[in-house]
């Protein structure tokens, strides 16, 4: 029978503990003496905590506090055995607490790692002298956006589509189970479709992938486009098997595997599809789309994406604004770099931080009048965004789509 709080528990403390023969093979009577500062400890505990005399043992009270303790199997009414951060008559809901079969419940937890490793280029991860778990964030190049159609005032003139997110891969590793180094791979950004005058826009190329060791490896988003008067869906997201592919004429495009149709979300490691005359799609873990347009119609937004990163907006057809780019930890179209309105560049997508992937740069707006140039698309963010489609212009020069974000690969060792 476990030992109590209360005069039976005193009792036993303050004379002796007898063992007999059938419970552990001794038959020597045992006397515990206890020093008298602790014998008026547990008096003090006994007469501040009376109705703790039920079965089990609380370390709180012991030991003069209230907000942890231990109970024994004969607590009644609790399966919770070990708790702290809570007073004993709400342990059940103790911000720390363990039950009866073992489960740990913690609403609170602060690891502090032993190596943080961060690379924004390529190089040498080295494992640490200490620790013994290692977690690993890949994030793959944003695709570049498309530069917008520079024409004369009697031609229809449109924005270049959003490039693709770069997808997004994590896994925790024994550090037992890594090389002393172990290479490591940063994709570069897709470069945007440069600025032209009197003709049809230049595609954004796709971003690179990155990689650790042979272990985990994330690719990069499609590149946006420009196909004239045409309606176009912009660059597919990354996958964790593949590129996203680029933007395409009147047709959706294909998210990086193990996406296998386009035009789709992605779940899982698939890429998100870009939608013909759209907003692109969203996906998990693979990366958003790019924005696309429709002809005579306004730009659309780059999808989002739940942990990869975020596609490139739509530029402005003329006279008009471009769209926002996507975000990451956002499964919908918009919320990244803002578009520019009429004569105005987008705003570079916004950079991640922690275990977030960067955000799609925002189309360019087109110009006004004749002549009048067109607008630059924003930057995405790094790690992984896509860069926005560049604005339409007139008798001058359209604007240039913005480049993709650079990969990353993050180490954290505790």
């Amino acid at each position: 029978m476990s030992p109590q709080i209360g005069k039976p528990q005193l009792e036993m403390n303050r004379k002796s503990f007898e063992s007999t023969p059938d419970e552990d093979k001794l038959t020597a009577n045992r006397s515990i003496e206890l020093e008298p500062e602790i014998e008026n400890q547990i008096i003090e505990t006994e007469q501040e905590f009376p109705e703790r005399g039920i079965p089990g043992n609380k370390l709180g009270p012991v030991i003069g506090v209230d907000d942890a303790g231990i109970t024994s199997t004969g607590e009644v009414g609790s399966s919770i055995r070990f708790w702290a951060g809570a007073p004993y008559s709400e342990r059940d809901t103790a911000p720390f607490r363990v039950d009866k079969d073992g489960n740990l419940i913690a609403t609170s937890v602060q690891i502090t790692f032993v190596d943080e490793q961060l690379f924004s280029s390529s190089g040498t991860w080295t494992k640490p002298a200490a620790g013994t778990l290692c977690r690993v964030v890949v994030v793959g190049g944003g695709g570049g956006g498309g530069s917008g159609r520079d024409a004369n005032a009697a031609t229809t003139r449109e924005g270049g589509s959003g490039g693709g997110g770069g997808a997004y891969i994590e896994k925790i590793f024994r550090l037992d189970d890594l090389s002393a180094t172990e290479s490591v791979t940063v994709g570069a950004g897709g470069s945007g479709g440069a600025g032209v005058s009197g003709s049809v826009g230049n595609a954004g190329s796709a971003g690179g992938s990155s990689s650790f060791g042979s272990f985990l490896s994330a690719y990069g988003g499609g590149g946006g486009d420009d196909f004239g008067a045409a309606s176009k869906s912009g660059g597919g997201g990354g996958g964790t098997g593949g590129v996203g592919q680029v933007s395409q004429n009147a047709a959706d495009s294909l998210g990086g595997s193990p996406a296998t149709t386009a035009g789709l979300a992605g779940s899982g490691g698939e890429g998100a599809g870009g939608v013909n005359a759209d907003a692109g799609k969203s996906a998990e873990y693979g990366g958003g789309a790019g924005g696309g347009f429709a002809t005579g119609a306004a730009a659309k937004e780059g999808g989002g994406a739940i942990n990869g990163a975020g596609g490139g907006g739509a530029g402005g057809r003329y006279n008009n604004a471009g769209a926002d780019g996507g975000k990451s930890n956002n499964f919908g179209a918009g919320g990244g770099g803002a578009a520019g309105g009429v004569g105005a560049a987008g705003t570079n997508g916004a950079a991640g931080g922690g275990v977030t992937a960067g955000a799609g740069g925002g189309g360019g707006g087109s110009g006004f009048g004749d002549p009048s140039a067109g607008n630059d698309g924003g930057d995405g963010g790094a790690p992984g965004g896509g860069g926005g489609g560049g604005g339409a212009g007139t008798n001058s020069t359209s604007g240039a789509g913005g480049d993709g974000g650079a990969g990353q690969v993050r180490c954290y060792t505790w």
